[in-house]
């Protein structure tokens, strides 16, 4: 799913990227390389790493849900001690994996300002 919707995303951000600047580029003679690395990408590379973080971001939470109900992945633990009525360790489990979320929030907005 995430390499169908990030491939997606990317057509759909560069399809609608002003196409004057590549215009401007190819009249003064840039070549095909030089019109993409000068012209599309400085465009789009905001764009491009908010969604592969949004999907990153997407992945863990899914990551963590298949865990839950399969018993794989991130939500092992988490059903494990769940299932063993250990529920502080189960509580303790949601705590961690709500601060990797929002570690991981708070990295992905710090990456994306810097580019910005």
């Amino acid at each position: 799913m995430t390499l169908g919707y990030l491939t997606r995303a990317f057509t759909e951000t560069i399809e609608d990227l002003d196409s004057e600047k590549i215009q401007a580029l190819q009249a003064v003679g840039a070549n095909y390389f030089q019109c993409v690395f000068c012209g599309v990408l400085p465009e789009v590379a905001t764009t491009l790493t908010s969604w592969i973080l949004y999907m990153i971001e997407n992945n863990l939470r899914d990551a963590t849900l298949v865990g839950i109900l399969t018993g794989t992945g991130i939500g092992f633990l988490f059903n494990y001690y769940f299932k063993s009525f250990q529920y502080d360790a189960a509580g303790l489990i949601v705590l961690l994996i709500a601060i990797l979320v929002i570690l991981l929030e708070l990295t992905s907005t710090r990456i994306r300002r810097a580019i910005a």
